[in-house]
């Protein structure tokens, strides 16, 4: 059950958060936003279900999956390309005549 100082301290927060999070994008402290979000969650009394290190395995997966499609791209990319500039020889040859 939350008392009266953890609802002017939650008040704070929000308030600190809100200003932070009307910055441009450039400007805002990430950290902060974090140290912020962190405590609001504590405060209502939720648990993490992840930890820092599954966070940090999960983003790596997530990315190196994401540089994999780009590759797939760029071969894909590259063999139509080939096909193109074979073809294009092919119609010269042909035309050339």
């Amino acid at each position: 059950m939350q008392n009266k100082n953890d609802f002017s301290e939650r008040e704070l927060v929000e308030t600190l958060l809100s200003a932070e999070l009307t910055k441009p994008y450039q400007e805002m402290d990430a950290d902060f936003v974090k140290e912020c979000s962190d405590f609001l969650v504590r405060l209502d009394g939720y648990q993490p279900s992840l930890s820092e290190r599954d966070v940090a395995e999960r983003v790596k997966k997530i990315s190196s999956s994401r540089i994999s499609r780009r590759k797939r791209l760029v071969r894909r990319l590259s063999l139509i390309s080939a096909c193109l500039a074979a073809a294009i020889v092919a119609v010269n040859l042909i035309t050339w005549d």
